[in-house]
Parts: C-alpha cells; structure tokens; sequence
C-alpha cells in the first residue's frame, strides 16, 4: 500500500512540474512559445508534402515499385544522413 501512495505522490509532482513549467513559459515568452509550435508545424507540413509529393513522383513518372523494399531502403538511407548531419552538428557545436 506504501508504494502506491509513494507512485501518486510522485505521479502528481511529475504532472506539476510539468503544468508549472509551461505555466513559467507562457508567462515569460508567450511570442516565443507560440513560434515554436507554428514554425514546428510549418515545418513537419512541409516534409509530408514533400515525401508525400517526392514519393508520388517515384510511383507515377518513373514507375518504381514502392514496395517493402524500396521503402525500408529511402527510410534507412534517410536516417543515415540523419545521424551523419547530426554527429557533424554535434562536433561544430
């Protein structure tokens, strides 16, 4: 019975914690918050239409197959460059 008085205890503190940081944030740089999630908005819309845009051209000019395989390979090349663009980011910070 103990530990789950000691699970709430701490599952209230962690949500506190949380509503209080975002209360501090909104607080101090409401412009900021908000260009955050729009800018993070733009951008993630702008990479589905692209893949999505990318990935249609694929399918209908060049007639791949997009199959299992043609997507398990973009997707593994994709985060290759993804971990190589961070590692450089990483050194150069």
């Amino acid at each position: 019975m103990e530990a789950r008085s000691h699970a709430r205890v701490f599952h209230w503190l962690r949500w506190r914690l949380t509503y209080n940081g975002i209360v501090i944030l909104l607080r101090g740089a409401l412009l900021k918050a908000v260009t955050i999630i729009v800018c993070s908005f733009i951008i993630g819309g702008l990479l589905f239409v692209g893949a999505y845009l990318g990935f249609r051209e694929l399918k209908t000019r060049w007639e791949v197959p997009l199959d299992q395989e043609i997507i398990k390979l973009l997707f593994s090349l994709m985060f290759f460059s993804l971990t190589i663009l961070l590692i450089f980011s990483t050194g150069i910070i």
